[in-house]
């Protein structure tokens, strides 16, 4: 099991035992970023409230942390045809949309 993150285990290569990331639409990806792709990604088409990511992911997550793992999750999925875009408005929400 991964040590920070129970909910995903650590796999580890067969031959060389070094950890491998969680994979999402086929880029690897750290167990955080890979959690909140999974939020995100199980959202409605309205997308889920930043303040709500923010508060499921807890430990030291801020708005701005968010930001940043979004923009960098956004450089591996734009690979893939995805990113994550904010909804502006009164919800201020976050939702995965395909390319």
């Amino acid at each position: 099991m991964n040590k920070h993150n129970p909910r995903y285990p650590a796999a580890r290569c067969p031959s060389c035992g070094h950890h491998l990331w969680p994979n999402r639409f086929g880029q690897p990806v750290s167990p955080l970023k890979a959690r909140i792709i999974d939020m995100v990604a199980a959202a409605s088409g309205d997308g889920i409230n930043s303040d709500v990511l923010v508060e499921r992911l807890g430990g030291r997550m801020t708005k701005q942390i968010l930001k940043v793992h979004v923009s960098q999750i956004n450089d591996r999925l734009e690979l893939a045809g995805y990113r994550i875009e904010t909804v502006h408005g009164d919800r201020h929400s976050r939702r995965l949309v395909q390319l």
